[in-house]
Parts: C-alpha cells; sequence; structure tokens
C-alpha cells in the first residue's frame, strides 16, 4: 500500500518527462525547431533549437536540473 498526500500529483510525471527538450516542448511549444514566447514588455520572439545550438545538442535529452547547472556554466 502507498499512502499519498491528496495534493501530490502522481500523473504528471508519468505524462511528462523532465527531460529539457520535453519541458521545453511544453511551455514554448516547439513548431519547425522554434520556440516562441513573449518578452517582458509583450512583444513577441522566437528562438531557434536545432543542432547548430551547442546548449541544446549537448543538453536537449538531459533532465532539467542538469541543464540549469550546464547554463550556470556556459555562462
Amino acid at each position: 500500500m502507498i499512502l499519498l498526500d491528496r495534493t501530490f500529483d502522481l500523473a504528471t510525471p508519468l505524462r511528462h518527462s523532465s527531460a529539457y527538450n520535453a519541458l521545453v516542448q511544453d511551455v514554448f511549444g516547439l513548431h519547425n525547431n522554434r520556440a516562441a514566447f513573449k518578452t517582458a514588455d509583450g512583444k513577441p520572439a522566437t528562438f531557434s533549437v536545432d543542432a547548430h545550438d551547442e546548449l541544446w545538442r549537448g543538453n536537449a535529452s538531459r533532465p532539467f536540473p542538469e541543464v540549469a547547472d550546464a547554463v550556470d556554466a556556459a555562462l
């Protein structure tokens, strides 16, 4: 028997991976390897995520906490 708090969401980790590429897809909605978002001032912006992007190429399938460390190291 497993007892869980009612606020614990067990379904989400089973449906969604915590890998960087899956999270970018879920949050930004990749389309043709481009992610769209709005800047702080409300203007639309896009960025490309493809084989030419070194951060994407090296970290797309890694868990997000590891990618956060890689971003810190790159900066």
